[in-house]
């Protein structure tokens, strides 16, 4: 059987992948290329809006005890990727997720969030996009939502590793059996040692003064995608 460039783009796009033959196929009739559209990592880098990467099949480990910064899910490369080739001149990303989280009945007092960049299972050896002040747990809460959205942009690419710009912003909101909200803001740094030149990952952690068993947060689900 003899395929045309017809056969094969349909074949393309039943698939869900916007591929070469499908996009020849658009120039060819001089249509505009559609705004949703998957990246197949083995083909050209073609931008997308609106498409989520793979949601996680199942709620992540829940984290507990914890005074230094740890991530909330696994590797930031994984779940919450940024493929090769997509953090280009002008590109957004957007990642949003949530959970339930409890706590001691003498909570911690003194607690961060992070938004980072990167790659590693080590938060601190990810990029630092920003972070929430300071906040304190509400005591004695049981399995309470909470919500984040984390919005950021690559300003420049860089020939270099860990040499593109960006800045980014978000916050986070926990609830609480009273009704009261707690509503934090990352702070939005300007940070010059993305790199573009790898796939990358966009993570959260959290970092507490005091640990305590019984306060633990967890990341039921993520979805990230790209915005332009």
């Amino acid at each position: 059987m003899i395929y045309t460039v017809e056969d094969i783009a349909n074949k393309e796009w039943e698939w869900g992948v916007f591929g070469p033959f499908c996009r020849q196929m658009y120039f060819d009739l001089g249509l505009p290329l559609p705004k949703n559209v998957r990246v197949d990592p083995m083909m050209d880098v073609t931008r997308f809006t609106g498409s989520y990467v793979e949601l996680p099949p199942a709620t992540f480990t829940a984290v507990s005890s914890f005074t230094s910064e740890v991530n909330l899910w696994t590797l930031p490369n994984i779940w919450s990727y940024i493929p090769l080739g997509n953090m280009r001149n002008g590109a957004a990303f957007e990642c949003r997720g949530g959970g339930i989280y409890s706590t001691a009945a003498t909570a911690p007092t003194t607690t961060n969030m992070f938004a980072r960049v990167g790659v590693s299972a080590t938060p601190s050896s990810n990029v630092l996009m920003g972070q929430t002040a300071t906040f304190a747990w509400a005591n004695a809460v049981s399995n309470q939502g909470w919500y984040f959205q984390y919005t950021f942009v690559v300003r420049t690419m860089s020939l270099a590793t860990a040499g593109a710009s960006g800045t980014g912003n978000g916050f986070a909101i926990f609830g609480s059996p009273a009704s009261v909200v707690a509503a934090l803001a990352f702070t939005g740094a300007a940070v010059t040692t993305l790199d573009n030149t790898i796939a990358n990952g966009f993570m959260l952690s959290v970092s507490a003064a005091t640990a305590a068993a019984s306060t633990t947060l967890t990341t039921q689900w993520i979805a990230l995608r790209q915005l332009n």
